[in-house]
């Protein structure tokens, strides 16, 4: 290829736009079911939730108001980039394609990255000190110390056909400040690579093993749908949660400003590089930590 020209430069820069929005229209990423979808106006976003929802009752001559209790919290925007440059040298002898690959890594990197940080939010909801800040009741995401007495803090236990149902009774047993059932459900289990298999031999198994090891019907086929946290490893290999996703979401996803894909030639003369990157504007924070129970097994 001979000395680029501005032509040709900008026919690059066109095809690596439109690869790397190919790419990022592509991609998708479950985790972000964790999380409601906020749109964000400033630099950050205050909420107000409300503990608890008056239950309907009889009207005797006249309405009975409640008080609403509610909670404020806050969640800062940040921004979040990715990066590439190209030399010269290597487009002017038809290096194009490794950069065109790059590009559209680039494109489906952006659009996980919500879904990533959904899944470190989930993973370090179990420490008081997560860089996602802590609940508005001031604990962490899993916590024995909530607000009416609500433990969605499994503890140390292991992931078993008996304890996944133990803690779908408790999930669904929860209680609001009037003692009325907050009439939860598990929708969702969480798990890492390695409780996969375990996750789907409990609830995708048609049949399982009584105790005196004859085959009856799997009471609990069916019961959640699974989902893959890659980030579930090492320490925290054995660590798992169930949610309720069909109402509030116990996570928040902030959109201030969605992505912007640019082009910058300012050290094409001095360094010859063209650079290109992305980058948008969001943040993801605690929200109902009524909807989600975790156990943190090996900790």
């Amino acid at each position: 290829m001979a000395l680029l020209n501005h032509a040709e430069i900008a026919e690059i820069e066109t095809g690596f736009r439109v690869v790397f929005h190919e790419a990022y229209d592509q991609a998708e990423d479950p985790s972000v079911k964790l999380a409601m979808d906020v749109a964000s106006n400033g630099s950050s976003e205050d909420y107000v939730l409300f503990k608890d929802v008056p239950v309907m009752k009889e009207w005797i001559d006249e309405r009975q108001y409640e008080s609403m209790k509610a909670e404020k919290f806050n969640i800062v925007n940040k921004s979040y980039e990715n990066s590439f440059k190209v030399d010269r040298d290597h487009l002017e002898d038809d290096k194009l394609g490794y950069y065109v690959h790059q590009a559209a890594q680039m494109g489906k990197e952006a659009k996980l990255h919500p879904g990533k940080l959904c899944r470190q939010a989930l993973l370090e909801g179990f420490s008081a000190t997560s860089s996602f800040g802590l609940c508005y009741d001031g604990e962490a995401l899993f916590s024995n110390s909530h607000e009416n007495s609500f433990d969605n803090l499994i503890g140390n236990v292991p992931l078993t056909a008996t304890s996944f149902f133990g803690a779908w009774v408790d999930f669904a047993s929860q209680t609001d400040s009037s003692g009325e059932n907050r009439e939860k459900m598990p929708t969702d289990i969480f798990v890492g690579p390695a409780l996969y298999k375990v996750a789907r031999e409990i609830i995708m198994s048609s049949l399982s093993e009584s105790a005196n090891n004859a085959a009856t019907d799997n009471q609990l086929q069916g019961l959640v749908n699974i989902n893959l946290m890659p980030n579930f490893i090492g320490t925290y290999v054995n660590y798992w949660a169930l949610a309720d996703l069909s109402t509030a979401k116990p996570l928040i996803k902030q959109n201030r400003r969605g992505l912007n894909f640019e082009t910058d030639m300012t050290d094409m003369f001095k360094r010859k590089e063209y650079k290109w990157g992305a980058d948008y504007r969001g943040a993801v924070g605690y929200g109902m930590f009524q909807n989600i129970m975790g156990a943190n097994v090996g900790a």
